[in-house]
């Protein structure tokens, strides 16, 4: 017939854009789609055929199985690829030692683990040996504790980022292993453990020079320990402190020593209060004071003179008024976000943010029962950045008086 069987099959075959056709693709672009494609779709891929199977074993792809509520099922499609990068596994699928074992020693290569509310015990961690890891994140392991965290120091001492938040069982002792053998950390989260005291708290810093992310919240942190932390981590760049015993000290210490902090989170610490003299980074970016109900609008002065280059500032629960606000909106042109739930400001404020904040996304003034409609319609109206604005329980707002445009959200 003249035809020969290779023609055949290209008249057979769709042809794609560009005259190119998927299964001419060598293997380096097959991998490279492969590894950007969705949980979902690379199990279709797998499925075409046999070389297409053999490409997606081995790509370096990130496995993403949090919407998989059973963890068998998370083991049994995690074990598929032997080359995968990061594993992530929903957080109340019940990963434990067992399955722990069968996926690390599957997976060599792992830079990225998020396991959290997992029940691994030290005989799961002893499983992650895996000198490549980068990412750990175990994040209430109830049953993880100082030996734990003794066997994961030493066998993964190349971790750049760990989150413990949650493990109770985790002291001082369980984490100076830890910043002993892992002294390229980056960012560290021992929130809610019984860390940080002040005995311990210099030596661990000592360790942690490296640090630029560090959470720390509900923990034993004091005063002492936060000069440790300034002293000894000069490159720290974002520091919570949420519920912890500190002092308005602590903001003089950070001013001093951190002079690259550009996130800080001191919420709900009740021994925050104004004094004369305070001193902040210079360098902050965002703020969160929600629940330090010692402060006042003295303060907020303070803050806009010394930190005109705030981006997100957080006041939830904080008696202040339109004095500090407008100082803020004066000063701090450059604001983003601003959460004023619960304050005592009106309309006079929301006319200053709106006159000078024009770069503002995002507004919450619920519960500020001073504001009325006058002062909601300025902000949509001269503040084009804006996208969501929430005006929750405003008992003088009129709904049906407000001229909404369309790029803005409004949530009541």
């Amino acid at each position: 017939m003249g035809c020969t069987v290779s023609s055949m099959h290209e008249r057979k075959r769709p042809r794609m854009g560009l005259n190119t056709e998927l299964l001419d693709l060598c293997d380096d672009v097959l991998g490279v789609i492969c590894g950007n494609l969705e949980m979902a779709d690379l199990m279709q891929f797998r499925r075409v055929c046999k070389r297409f199977l053999a490409v997606s074993k081995q790509t370096f792809v990130q496995l993403d199985l949090s919407s998989l509520r059973n963890v068998k099922s998370s083991v049994n499609v995690a074990v598929l690829f032997p080359h995968a990068t990061t594993l992530k596994i929903a957080n109340d699928a019940g990963f434990s030692d067992d399955d722990a074992k069968k996926v690390f020693q599957n997976i060599p290569h792992l830079e990225q683990i998020f396991v959290s509310g997992s029940n691994i015990t030290e005989m799961g961690i002893l499983n992650i040996s895996q000198h490549g890891l980068q990412s750990l994140d175990l994040s209430f392991c109830l049953k993880f504790s100082d030996i734990s965290a003794r066997i994961l120091s030493c066998q993964c001492p190349n971790l750049t980022s760990v989150a413990l938040s949650g493990c109770k069982n985790l002291t001082d002792d369980g984490l100076l292993a830890l910043a002993k053998n892992c002294q390229n950390l980056r960012a560290l989260d021992v929130s809610c453990c019984s860390v940080m005291t002040e005995h311990t708290s210099k030596e661990i810093c000592q360790h942690l020079t490296a640090l630029q992310e560090l959470q720390i919240d509900y923990t034993l942190a004091t005063d002492t320990s936060l000069y440790h932390v300034a002293t000894n981590c000069p490159n720290i760049e974002w520091l919570s402190l949420q519920g912890t015993r500190i002092t308005t000290k602590s903001l003089d210490v950070l001013s001093k020593f951190s002079q690259k902090l550009r996130r800080l989170s001191v919420a709900n610490c009740q021994c925050i209060c104004d004094v004369e003299g305070l001193k902040f980074p210079s360098s902050l970016r965002s703020a969160d004071f929600s629940g330090c109900i010692g402060l006042a609008d003295s303060f907020l002065v303070k803050l806009a003179e010394q930190c005109p280059n705030l981006e997100s500032l957080q006041l939830w629960l904080v008696p202040v008024g339109d004095k500090g606000i407008c100082a803020v909106a004066y000063r701090c042109i450059h604001v983003q976000q601003l959460d004023l739930r619960c304050t005592f400001i009106g309309d006079s404020s929301l006319e200053a943010i709106a006159a000078n904040c024009h770069g503002l996304r995002r507004l919450n003034v619920s519960s500020c029962l001073q504001i009325t409609t006058r002062g909601i319609r300025t902000v949509l109206h001269k503040c084009q950045q804006l996208e969501k604005v929430i005006v929750r329980w405003l008992p003088m707002l009129r709904q049906e008086k407000l001229k909404m445009p369309s790029r803005v959200m409004l949530s009541i």
